[in-house]
């Protein structure tokens, strides 16, 4: 593989950002209590930092499709996350609380300027996104994307910096916990031969 420093930096800079937004989104509309793996997509199995699954995604910095492979492993390698278990598939076992927290990670992926996905959306182009969706997602959408477009909508642009993260409206003990992951992760690429940041 090639991964460069820029690659992994890219790929920190992207995932903290859906992290602070979704995060900022269970926060102010009181979801998420239920899920054992927070800050999104920072800890447990298959979290988006861990070695085998940054090191994997990050390749899609380079040649989308000579790393076609390496991507979809990362891909199966995070949904092994709680909020995956619950959302991404029919579970009997989900509850209101899970399915609300996968409907929102969906729609934040989607506001956010993802090539894969057909780039940046408005929550009205998203409303017309989802109706293809499974049967059990939909409903889910729908009731949760009036509600966050009712809310004053987060500034990611202002993450730019990895040992400088603004909080855009966290929950404070998570906000905590995130940079505390962004720089444990820092430290074990530092330790792998990549110097990112100080």
């Amino acid at each position: 593989m090639t991964l460069t420093i820029n690659e992994l930096k890219k790929w920190i800079l992207s995932t903290v950002k859906h992290s602070s937004q979704v995060e900022y989104f269970l926060n102010q509309l009181n979801v998420g209590s239920e899920d054992p793996e927070r800050p999104h997509d920072l800890v447990g199995p298959g979290n988006k930092l861990e070695w085998e699954v940054m090191s994997n995604f990050a390749l899609q910095y380079l040649n989308k499709g000579r790393y076609k492979p390496n991507i979809i492993e990362a891909r199966e390698l995070h949904r092994q996350q709680f909020h995956h278990r619950m959302w991404n598939e029919y579970n009997p076992n989900a509850t209101i609380d899970s399915m609300e927290v996968g409907a929102i990670d969906a729609i934040c992926s989607l506001l956010e300027n993802r090539r894969y996905q057909g780039g940046q959306h408005t929550y009205d182009e998203i409303l017309k996104i989802i109706e293809s969706n499974s049967i059990h997602k939909v409903p889910w959408f729908k009731l949760v994307i009036p509600k966050m477009k009712t809310l004053v909508q987060p500034d990611l642009t202002i993450i730019t910096d990895l040992n400088n993260i603004p909080n855009i409206g966290m929950n404070e003990q998570l906000y905590e916990i995130l940079k505390e992951r962004v720089q444990d992760t820092l430290a074990m690429l530092k330790s792998k031969g990549y110097q990112i940041g100080n």
